[in-house]
């Protein structure tokens, strides 16, 4: 099965405790919660004009896990951003994508 991911950023930034468990921005980040998809496929998609999340910090984020991925590469791994603000399937692309994953 693959994953999409709906909310992916600098999760030090953000102290949203219903979203995660209690204090996990101090152990883990979302670049290393991505990892935990390897090898399976994973999309992220980012609004740039996000009022809630900053579209630059999931940048951040996603250069870290670039780095953490230096030996296996990112070929598992979808980043891109588009326009509009925080919301889920800007168009329907990533869930015609998604269904594809899942054949």
């Amino acid at each position: 099965m693959r994953l999409v991911v709906l909310n992916f950023n600098e999760r030090d930034r953000h102290s949203f405790i219903d979203w995660t468990w209690r204090d996990s921005a101090y152990l883990f980040d979302d670049a290393e919660i991505a990892l935990l998809v390897y090898p399976r496929t994973l999309r992220i998609a980012v609004g740039e004009q996000d009022d809630l999340f900053d579209c630059e910090g999931a940048k951040a984020s996603f250069a870290v896990l670039k780095e953490y991925c230096k030996t296996i590469g990112t070929g598992w791994v979808e980043f891109f951003t588009f326009d509009g603000t925080h919301e889920f399937f800007h168009t329907d692309d990533i869930l015609r994508k998604f269904a594809e994953d899942l054949r």
